[in-house]
């Protein structure tokens, strides 16, 4: 018999395995018909459910390819990050170097990248020190000391002034009113464990050198009830330069530096001077740095082995299984690896021919597609001893660079849409300039700054400061050198690149270091302005280069920015190019300045295609999985629409059963009374012919 019931608590609900068969709140009991209703429900739905079950694998292998994908998206990414090791324009890690000093107690050395690999010997006469003198002594830190004004400077730097009044007129009162002066000059109290008299004011340069003396302008009063006039006549400590001599011949110099770091010595060597002693000769030894260089290489060739790998594992067949891989058949997966392997093999156009591929330094391709590299061939090319093949060689053969035929412009950065090989003629019609402010009055053979003339508004590069000149007494040259040490110093100022200068006829100029319609200097105001020569809102600006290039006889536009000449975005080879212009007006004659030829190495080339695949908004890689879920989202739809379809039939299928089994139900109470009934005709039909 069947009864309508919720399914929730009915202990009479069939089991089944279809999608949603219980959620009808139909149950039978077969208790009417016979029939095993589930089974037949089952098997009428069969068909529909497989359907189901197939769009889901469907939906899982689909998956599994898009996370499969996004482990490619990530060894591509590492592979990237390696190949941009070697891409780099400049300070290639190809073209880092190793200095070694053969005597690390007094020198020690570095080597920017690309210095030129050489031995280089010389003697350390001096080290830099910075200018020590010290006070008499006296009982204790809080002695004492008369009043008055204190003045101290470091070499030509401004001097610096220091009221000694009733709140700090002890000796620890005077170290701390130096200190608190940025003058250059630290002060310290000091105790040399004498028994009587022991404390002493030691005052230090701030800055080493010969021409860095502390000198003291002291009018402090003389001794009186008890308070003692310090004096500083105790040269601690000379101030000294450093000094190094190269040779020992009649043709042997020395170079003086007032910092113990020598820059510029040898060509990109740092040398750091720690002690120094004239019997001794040092050497230092610039070389390639092989490890770092092969390190990098062998990154960059593991991590595309990898990714190899992968493609390969993906795209077998096992036939014990009969299980594919998951890249097996997959065009994406193929083309991606395809790309990369042409970018590897490529000949890098503009390098000599032994060093124009990869197999020239001992890299080369395997029947698997995967890299193998010839260690000691590739040891040789990096430290220069490969025939044929500079150091420099292998840094062009990775990365992207340019050269150029005149000093006066030089390779700056190409971006992915220059092309690379054909030759650039630079064309400059116009030099950049900076701005140059000359003061319109002379300054006078003496000049006295006080409280009335002593601040000066200007103008740097759009960024304004106002400096205050030390007062006393000065010369054109002195006043120069303080107001370039006063704008040094100036924290809104001291960021901005400016030279002050003096010309032939004592006019002050204003020259600000950089290049460009942003190159400005303005004189603002202030009271000093006068004495300076100069009339508020006086102003110079800049200009910057202008000019085009021509490839193949076809002049492509730029636009100047400062020294930077660029190509525009539109133009067909020189997009993104951009060359630094450092000729002068003077220099600047008509036709072609320079010729630069961009090289993209192997490194640099193969970053562009996986930028292709990379790309977060428009890359390969984002659009095959965007592909992927596309085709996930859509099966998912199916998925849906189909078990709201199938539960719609089953709820159908349960429904007519249970009218059915409710039919027969009827009929079978029906035929039961009929039975009855005809039981009881018969038994009176029977009773009746008895009696008669």
């Amino acid at each position: 018999m069947a009864s309508v019931s919720p399914v929730s608590g009915s202990s009479t609900t069939p089991t089944s395995s279809l999608i949603g068969l219980n959620t009808s709140g139909i149950s039978f009991t077969g208790l009417s018909s016979g029939l095993d209703t589930n089974s037949i429900v089952q098997g009428l739905l069969a068909v529909d459910q497989a359907k189901i079950a197939q769009l889901t694998n469907n939906q899982k292998k689909i998956t599994n390819e898009q996370t499969a994908f996004k482990g490619i998206e990530a060894q591509l990414l590492a592979l990237q990050n390696n190949a941009g090791r070697l891409a780099s324009t400049f300070n290639s890690v190809i073209d880092t170097r190793t200095a070694t000093s053969s005597n690390t107690d007094l020198v020690t050395a570095s080597a920017s990248s690309g210095a030129p690999p050489g031995v280089y010997s010389f003697k350390v006469n001096s080290i830099a020190q910075p200018s020590q003198i010290a006070s008499q002594g006296f009982a204790s830190a809080t002695s004492a000391i008369t009043l008055g004004t204190f003045q101290f400077q470091v070499g030509s730097g401004a001097a610096s002034s220091i009221t000694i009044d009733n709140t700090n007129n002890t000796l620890q009162g005077l170290a701390d009113a130096i200190n608190n002066l940025t003058g250059g000059v630290t002060a310290s109290v000091v105790n040399d464990g004498s028994a009587t008299q022991p404390y002493h004011i030691l005052l230090s340069s701030n800055k080493s050198g010969a021409a860095n003396a502390i000198t003291i302008t002291n009018n402090l009063a003389a001794d009186s009830g008890g308070a003692v006039k310090p004096t500083f006549t105790t040269i601690v400590q000379a101030p000294t330069d450093a000094s190094i001599t190269l040779g020992s011949g009649a043709g042997a110099f020395t170079i003086t530096s007032p910092t113990n770091q020598l820059n510029g010595a040898f060509n990109g060597v740092t040398l750091n001077l720690l002690g120094a002693d004239t019997t001794k000769t040092v050497t230092v030894t610039v070389a390639s740095d092989t490890k770092t260089s092969t390190k990098a290489v062998q990154d960059f060739v593991q991590s595309y082995n990898d990714f190899i790998d992968t493609i390969n594992t993906g795209s077998t067949f096992d036939q014990q299984t009969g299980t594919a891989g998951i890249f097996l058949g997959n065009q994406n997966a193929s083309q991606i690896a395809n790309s990369l392997t042409n970018s590897l093999s490529a000949v890098v156009i503009g390098l000599q021919t032994q060093a124009n591929r990869l197999s020239a330094i001992g890299i080369t391709l395997n029947d698997h597609g995967k890299l193998d590299i010839d260690q000691t061939k590739l040891t040789q090319a990096i430290s220069g001893q490969l025939p044929g093949v500079a150091a420099g060689d292998v840094a062009r053969l990775f990365s992207l660079s340019g050269k150029s035929n005149n000093s006066g412009v030089t390779f700056v950065f190409a971006g992915d849409k220059t092309k690379s090989g054909n030759p650039v003629q630079v064309n400059v019609t116009q030099a950049a300039t900076q701005a140059n402010l000359a003061a319109s009055n002379a300054l006078s053979n003496s000049i006295t700054i006080d409280a009335t003339n002593n601040t000066f508004g200007l103008t740097v590069d759009g960024k304004p400061g106002t400096i205050t000149l030390a007062q006393g007494s000065y010369t054109p040259q002195t006043l120069v050198t303080e107001l370039q040490n006063e704008i040094a110093g100036n924290t809104s100022l001291s960021a901005t690149k400016i030279r002050v200068g003096l010309d032939s006829t004592n006019h002050v100029t204003l020259t600000s270091q950089s290049y460009g319609s942003n190159s400005n200097v303005t004189a603002s105001g202030g009271s000093a302005l006068g004495v300076l020569g100069y009339t508020a809102g006086a102003s110079a600006g800049g200009q910057n280069v202008a000019g085009n290039f021509v490839v193949n006889g076809v002049t492509e536009s730029a636009q100047g920015n400062g020294q930077i000449l660029s190509g525009i975005s539109t133009s067909g080879n020189t997009s993104g190019l951009q060359v630094r212009v450092s000729l002068t007006a003077s220099q600047i004659t008509p036709g072609s300045a320079a010729t630069v030829t961009v090289t993209r190495g192997i490194a640099s080339g193969l970053n562009q295609v996986l930028n292709s695949f990379l790309n977060p908004v428009n890359g390969r890689l984002k659009s095959i999985d965007q592909s992927f879920q596309d085709n996930v989202d859509s099966i998912q739809k199916s998925i849906d629409f189909q078990t709201v379809a199938l539960n719609a039939r089953q709820q159908s299928l349960l429904l007519q059963f249970a009218n059915l089994e409710a039919t027969i139900s009827q009929l079978k109470t029906v035929g039961n009374f009929l039975t009855q009934q005809f039981a009881i005709t018969q038994s009176s039909t029977g009773s009746s012919s008895n009696k008669l």
